[in-house]
């Protein structure tokens, strides 16, 4: 069950350290920076962690941090894995509150006040996170106004995850107690494509879980080099693999002991059902190089979850790959997606307004 709390102001005014990695994003850098500055009533601290820049990101990081002594910088001789970086990073925080901006991505005004004001107030909880619009160049309107608070036992927002198979953080809108940080082990290289998403079930066993309601908490930056990830291609078949590895691995290593098989097997069908609408979208293209990826998607899925068969989902998987079903039912198909989407995101610009 979630406790809904009425918010309550902060009091303190504790020490928070942002770091910042960056890698060759010289044009954002400077917005991250001033974004996690902007933060009244908490002491902030930056840290640049640049990762063997071949572009001008140092310098940049250099001139913001001769203007402000509350930013520091720590710089790798060559690039090195992102993980490490980011754990190297957070090894100079010296802040009762820690999180990962990427240099690429903004915080919000106020956010991290906000999200230190909650956990001041509740010391059971391990870490924060709240709404994360993307953007590309121009950040939108953001919300304000602070709603509420949301108080999730640890255990069972671990559990809700498994079952929808999803990570519902972004990155930027999570800050976490540092304590908790390191009980967790900081970012797990074993786990290169999602060790956010284990860090936060890490994080979740360890203490509950809160969520800022209302005011948008961080802003997620889409561009054509994002880090992470080309999610356009392979890139969500990677991402279906890399949650599989997070959930299972956990469990397997003993890592989240309240979370058992039933639980796994409920994250298996969640990341298959999920695979199978890729595969879908991809037979239903009319790019022949998409097929490939359909294909990936639907073994995937099979793979992880051999149930699936049996369900009309995979019945509609196996008439778009044979080319059975009639062109019209698949552009039909294609263009409610579309509509859903675009309906989706006219509905969410729209409430963003109030």
């Amino acid at each position: 069950m979630v406790e809904k709390v009425k918010p309550l102001p902060l009091t303190t005014r504790p020490k928070v350290s942002i770091v910042v990695p960056c890698y060759n994003y010289e044009r954002y850098l400077a917005a991250a920076v001033t974004s996690a500055l902007c933060q009244p009533k908490v002491e902030i601290e930056v840290i640049v962690a640049d990762n063997g820049s071949t572009d001008n990101s140092l310098e940049v990081a250099e001139k913001l941090a001769a203007t402000d002594d509350r930013i520091r910088i720590h710089t790798q001789v060559r690039n090195v894995d992102y993980i490490r970086n980011f754990n190297d990073g957070l090894e100079m925080a010296t802040g009762q509150y820690a999180q990962i901006l990427n240099a690429d991505d903004m915080l919000t005004p106020g956010s991290i006040t906000r999200a230190v004001a909650l956990m001041e107030n509740r010391p059971d909880v391990g870490f924060t996170y709240g709404s994360c619009p993307t953007f590309n160049e121009n950040p939108p309107k953001l919300r304000t106004a602070l709603r509420s608070w949301s108080i999730w036992d640890g255990h069972e927002w671990a559990r809700r995850r498994y079952r929808s198979g999803s990570n519902v953080i972004r990155h930027p809108e999570a800050l976490m107690r540092s304590s908790t940080l390191r009980a967790a082990g900081g970012y797990n290289a074993n786990y290169p494509v999602a060790p956010d998403m284990l860090l936060w079930l890490q994080a979740a066993v360890r203490g509950n879980v809160g969520r800022v309601n209302g005011p948008d908490q961080g802003l997620f930056r889409v561009h054509g080099a994002n880090m992470h990830l080309d999610l356009a291609t392979e890139g969500w078949l990677t991402d279906l693999k890399g949650r599989q590895a997070v959930f299972e691995g956990l469990v397997e290593l003993n890592l989240l002991t309240p979370v058992g098989s039933d639980d796994v097997a409920a994250s298996r069908r969640a990341l298959a059902l999920r695979a199978a609408r890729y595969a879908s979208s991809a037979f239903d293209s009319r790019d022949s190089g998409q097929r490939k990826h359909g294909l990936a998607y639907a073994e995937f899925a099979r793979d992880i979850w051999p149930a699936i068969e049996d369900t009309r989902r995979w019945h509609g998987v196996t008439l778009r790959k044979e080319g059975a079903l009639p062109r019209w039912r698949s552009d039909i198909s294609r263009v409610q997606r579309n509509l859903r989407s675009n309906v989706g995101g006219a509905l969410n610009r729209h409430l963003r307004r109030w």
